[in-house]
């Protein structure tokens, strides 16, 4: 099924360029000011196994006839293909962006074609900038489109419609053949003029785009009427649009607040997680401190104990030592005091056997040697006249006492 696409613009705006670019012919673009195409001319092309019909319509200001003349012819072409069911899936709209400024006669071309389209059938509309290889610097011509894209009375009511706005820099077939492709996507549909000769049985006087192009005072002023109902529309529109583009800043800058918020709020949050997590290192390392110090004095007390539980193993064994030492000398003490008590009984014996009867003459002498002996568990045998002594170990003394009273008596 061929795709059916209308190239329109005003004269010179570069619709045969853009034909000769995508077809690869030659011979349709001129250089003077009068225009290339006084009738409507058909060319057929192929673009990635998409077969194009382009429909090259002369201008709505052409020099070969009046906007009421052009628009009688794109009429009658429309007529034709509508009964021929044959619908157009777009309409390309060229506008050179190297005139400084829309005249009145663009202004009407756009009017007319607007009027031939319908706001309905704005989303099959591609306008195209041309001639930007002309426009010495690049920023006027990007203002030129942006001015045009915003402005209620040229393009802003098709953009906000679904028409889209291309750049097609002259003669490049691959920018040419990719608008095409695109185009091609959209469903054909009927055009306003279609359906108000064909379906409404309109005269063309009596249609929109008519009445545009040939103005008489009361269709003036119903058309004065609709521009008027459409400009306040418009306004009510844009003041519709500041109010939530308002409301849209206003929002954003809540959000923005709201993040900034959020932001300093998880700062504060990083903030103290770090606060507290220093705090706990630092209460880890005096607890790992405390513990090494505890340590250190648990090693000291257990090396403290060590040392005292051998200083006393080695008090107990000097102890022992000493005693046992203090045991023998008193058990050597005790042998030299025993053999010495020996020599002394042995003296004793010879001297009382000597005094004995000496001492049983005086009976006070013997009575205090009879107390004695038996406070010192000593046996007297006076029949035999010598004295049995047996002492303890305890009685170094006994010598001196006795011989005291042996001496006595």
């Amino acid at each position: 099924m061929d795709v059916i696409i209308a190239v329109m613009g005003i004269t010179g705006s570069g619709k045969s360029s853009f034909i000769e670019s995508v077809t690869g012919r030659k011979d349709l673009a001129g250089d003077s000011l009068r225009s290339e195409t006084s009738n409507i001319q058909s060319y057929h092309l192929t673009i990635e196994s998409t077969r194009f019909v382009l429909i090259d319509t002369p201008g709505f200001d052409d020099t070969f006839g009046s906007d009421a003349d052009i628009l009688k012819l794109v009429e009658e072409w429309l007529t034709s293909s509508y009964k021929s069911n044959c619908l157009l899936s777009g309409l390309l709209y060229l506008h050179p962006v190297n005139k400084p400024r829309v005249d009145g006669s663009s202004l009407r071309s756009l009017k007319l074609f607007r009027a031939l389209c319908g706001e309905k059938n704005f989303a099959n509309v591609v306008i195209g900038t041309t001639f930007w290889d002309s426009i010495g610097d690049l920023r006027i011509g990007l203002q030129r489109e942006k001015e045009l894209c915003e402005s209620a009375d040229f393009w802003g009511p098709m953009m906000r419609k679904g028409s889209r706005v291309v750049r097609f820099l002259s003669r490049d077939y691959s920018t040419a053949a990719g608008i095409l492709l695109d185009m091609a996507k959209k469903s054909p549909c009927v055009f306003q003029i279609q359906e108000e000769t064909v379906i409404q049985g309109k005269s063309l006087q009596d249609t929109s785009a008519g009445i545009v192009a040939n103005p008489t005072p009361s269709s003036t002023l119903g058309v004065l009427a609709n521009e008027v109902q459409a400009t306040l529309a418009l306004q009510a529109e844009k003041v519709q649009r500041g109010v939530e583009r308002k409301y849209e800043q206003q929002a954003e800058q809540m959000r923005l607040e709201l993040e900034k918020i959020n932001l300093a709020e998880a700062e504060e949050r990083r903030s103290r997680e770090a606060e507290i997590k220093r705090r706990n290192e630092a209460q880890e390392r005096a607890l790992e401190k405390a513990r090494r110090a505890a340590q250190q004095v648990a090693a000291q007390e257990n090396k403290l104990a060590a040392e005292m539980e051998h200083l006393r193993c080695e008090n107990e064994r000097r102890d022992m030592l000493m005693r046992s030492e203090d045991a023998l000398m008193r058990f050597n003490r005790t042998k030299v005091q025993q053999e010495e008590v020996q020599r002394q009984v042995e003296l004793l014996r010879w001297g009382m056997g000597q005094n004995l009867v000496a001492v049983r003459a005086d009976p006070t002498a013997y009575a205090a040697l009879t107390r004695w002996c038996d406070k010192c568990q000593m046996n007297i045998g006076a029949e035999k006249y010598y004295c049995e002594i047996f002492l303890p170990s305890s009685s170094p003394w006994l010598w001196k006492t006795l011989l005291k009273l042996t001496q006595a008596a």
